[in-house]
């Protein structure tokens, strides 16, 4: 654009026309102003003119009058006509022109009117009147030609002042404010770093066009910082919401923002997995499609906006539902999100599904329920075998004095009978002993062929002792069932304990039924989770009258430690028990019962072919004695005189001891005195195996015997390793410790 522009600017012709008409104006005024004092001049000099006519001129025309001298009124007439403005005269009397000159107009006039008296002999006569017209038309004239010239003069003027004024607009003002309108135009972020430049002397102290200059700059400079500043802060915060994104989105948790009204705004992929919809599907909608129970929705929605005020709660557990309509147990947490001014505008929902974490807690609880419960049956395993440890002594000294007093009587003796029911009495608390330290050392009890309508009929008998006479007992047993294989004392448990739980569910009152007899299954008569085959079964039956139970009583009957019992009437292990005995033989269980109509429990054992049922060896070969030397040590002193008379009877010189440590001194003094040691395990100075390694180490020929009711660090697999020839289990009988003496002595 060339600088022809700036003569056409907007601003230049504005510029130009208010200068003009500001000058327009102030002529205007000014010659008006002019015009009027002129006019006012002229008007003053008119009005002398005719004053100086009625003093100078009218006696000669009085005068002229009186004489009538026509000729003369008329060169008075033409004299007076002669003079500026005069532009009519008329001289009438009695209403007849007497003489007139000029001519007469009728606007722009000024009349007068002039009586004509004469003075004769001091009184004053009419001659007639002078009319008079003076014209204001050469006022106007001169005035028209003077206000001409007056503009034209000042018009002149006012336009070189004017295009002067635009000339030095143009060199002060517009020529940079054109630069300043192109330099603004083109300024932009890509060229920030061109600086302004105007067309004048920078060195000059500057002018409001040179300072507006250098504030444009400087606003420059400060936009190109702030534009620094911002795009700093623009990479910064796209930054943060790329992490925001990636964080937002890879939360394995569900996140659900929601507005103030709790409408659903957004969500990330974890809650999308978790329940199913997809942001299309619930944006807008409030939570309440989540909500497995509305009533949770309304009550969250009053916890979290009270009196106005919004409160957050701390983690809390609510039901939620998915799309299919499936309901799980989530732990939720809500956050405020505010505003930089602290107005909340919405909220940030954090949701974990906790079914599983839940399902393991209850498991946790289970299992630190049944880890006490362990503790507790760990006690009670270590008292179980100190009290069989004590009990054994009780009858070994039991056992070997019936055996004295049956070696005593002669055959058909009366008494017999009493002693033999002894001896059986005795075995039974052998087994129970030992059944007892089986439990206490978690012991496999080996299973053996029996025949299952004895055990039952021998359980029956002797629980019609022990429950209340209020529950009748009836048996329902066939002899002809055939063998089964089971460990006795397991088998005569689960019976036992199967009566116990029928008499809890009775509550003391009604009927138990007991069942043997063999049957024969097919296939289909196994429900698919049953681990058996077709065959013959012996199955065992025991029903009552008792509470029965409901379906989810039924699904954990057989876990460890579940009970329905009042605290301090029983840990609930009895089918427990039961179930473990069952499956440890093979066997299968069931159970039927509905509330109010009592329980059966159908127990099957698969039928032995070809074998018959073990029993102890009774050995008719005469119990075998020797006269060795034999160093007896037991620290209970009637255990200690209950097998010196043992040994006296079977012949061998006895030396007994109570103290390991007795006992040790006297083998060191006189090593060769004896030819086997018989030591208990279990006392306080030396154990035996603490005794036996002592000896060991002095006599490895010895033959030795470790006698023991229960113990931890020995046992038939690492006797040997331990020094030991024999291990005997106490309590004892005659024959078996003699046996032992001489297969010990045998050994060496």
């Amino acid at each position: 654009m060339t600088e022809s522009y700036y003569f056409k600017s907007i601003v230049g012709r504005k510029l130009i026309l208010y200068i003009m008409l500001f000058s327009i104006l102030v002529i205007l005024l000014g010659t008006l102003f002019h015009v009027g004092l002129d006019y006012k001049k002229d008007r003053e000099h008119l009005n002398h003119m005719v004053g100086q006519i009625k003093t100078s001129q009218l006696p000669s025309v009085i005068n002229s009058l009186w004489v009538a001298d026509q000729e003369l009124i008329k060169i008075k007439l033409e004299e007076m006509l002669s003079l500026p403005y005069i532009s009519y005269l008329e001289i009438t009397h009695n209403g007849k022109t007497v003489a007139r000159a000029g001519s007469s107009f009728s606007e722009n006039v000024i009349t007068k009117n002039y009586p004509l008296f004469y003075s004769f002999r001091g009184r004053d006569i009419k001659l007639g009147e002078l009319y008079l017209e003076a014209s204001q038309a050469e006022i106007y004239r001169r005035l028209i030609r003077n206000i001409l010239s007056d503009l034209l003069i000042l018009g002149s003027f006012i336009f070189l002042v004017a295009f002067f004024s635009f000339l030095v607009f143009y060199f002060l003002i517009g020529r940079d404010l054109k630069i300043l309108a192109d330099y603004t135009g083109r300024l932009n972020l890509d060229n920030l770093d061109i600086p302004l430049e105007l067309k004048r002397d920078v060195n000059r102290r500057p002018d409001e066009i040179g300072m507006v200059a250098s504030s444009l700059n400087g606003m420059r400079e400060n936009l190109r910082d702030e534009i620094a500043k911002l795009k700093k802060a623009e990479h910064k915060i796209a930054r943060g919401q790329a992490q925001f994104e990636a964080m937002f989105n890879s939360i394995t948790d569900s996140l659900v923002f929601v507005d103030i009204k709790r409408r659903i705004v957004r969500i990330n992929p974890a809650f999308s997995a978790v329940f199913g919809y997809n942001l299309d599907e619930i944006a807008g909608k409030t939570t309440e499609i989540i909500y497995a129970d509305p009533a949770d929705y309304a009550d969250h929605g009053e916890r979290y906006a009270v009196e106005g005020d919004i409160i957050i709660d701390s983690v809390y557990e609510n039901r939620y539902r998915r799309k299919d309509g499936s309901v799980f147990t989530g732990e939720t947490l809500g956050v405020k999100v505010s505003e930089g001014t602290g107005e909340i505008i919405g909220f940030l929902g954090i949701i974990r599904d906790i079914t599983e974490k839940k399902l393991a807690r209850e498991e946790k609880i289970r299992l630190e329920a049944s880890l006490r419960q362990s503790y507790k049956m760990e006690a009670l395993g270590t008292m179980a075998g100190g009290i069989a440890h004590d009990f054994n002594n009780i009858l070994a000294i039991i056992i070997g004095n019936n055996d004295f007093a049956m070696e005593d009587l002669e055959p058909g003796h009366p008494s017999r009978h009493s002693l033999e029911q002894v001896q059986m009495a005795a075995d039974r608390a052998k087994d129970l002993v030992r059944q007892i330290l089986s439990f206490s050392r978690q012991e496999t009890q080996a299973a053996i062929p029996l025949q299952p309508h004895v055990l039952v009929k021998e359980t029956l008998k002797l629980l019609r002792s022990t429950t209340p006479t209020t529950v009748s007992i009836v048996e329902k047993i066939d002899p002809a069932c055939r063998m089964i294989m089971a460990n006795p004392t397991q088998f005569h448990q689960l019976v036992m304990n199967l009566f116990s739980n029928a008499v809890s569910a009775m509550d003391e009152k009604g009927w138990i039924e007991a069942g043997l007899r063999e049957v024969e299954l097919g296939c289909e008569d196994w429900e698919p989770d049953e681990n058996a085959r077709p065959g013959s079964y012996v199955m065992l039956s025991v029903s009552d009258t008792g509470t029965g139970m409901d379906s989810k009583t039924l699904e954990r009957i057989f876990d460890p430690f579940y009970t329905t019992k009042q605290p301090g009437k029983g840990t609930g292990m009895g089918l427990s028990v039961v179930h473990g005995i069952v499956e440890s033989n093979h066997g299968i269980i069931r159970v039927d019962s509905q509330p109010g109509r009592g329980s059966t429990f159908q127990i099957y054992f698969p039928v032995v072919e070809g074998r018959e049922s073990i029993k102890p060896a009774q050995s008719e070969e005469a119990i075998r004695t020797g006269t060795e030397r034999i160093l007896l040590v037991d620290d209970e002193k009637s255990l200690a005189v209950m097998g010196r008379r043992i040994l006296d009877r079977l012949g061998y010189q006895v030396t007994t001891e109570s103290s390991s440590f007795s006992a040790l001194k006297i083998f060191q003094s006189e090593p060769g005195d004896f030819d086997v040691l018989i030591t208990d395990q279990a006392m306080p100075e030396l154990s035996g195996l603490e005794l036996i390694a002592e000896v060991r180490k002095i006599r490895k020929d010895l033959p030795i015997i470790l006698c023991t009711g229960y113990s931890t660090k020995v046992s038939a697999e690492n006797a040997e390793e331990l020094g030991i020839d024999v291990l005997v289990m106490k309590p004892y009988e005659t024959k078996i410790m003699a046996e032992a003496i001489r297969k010990a002595i045998e050994r060496h």
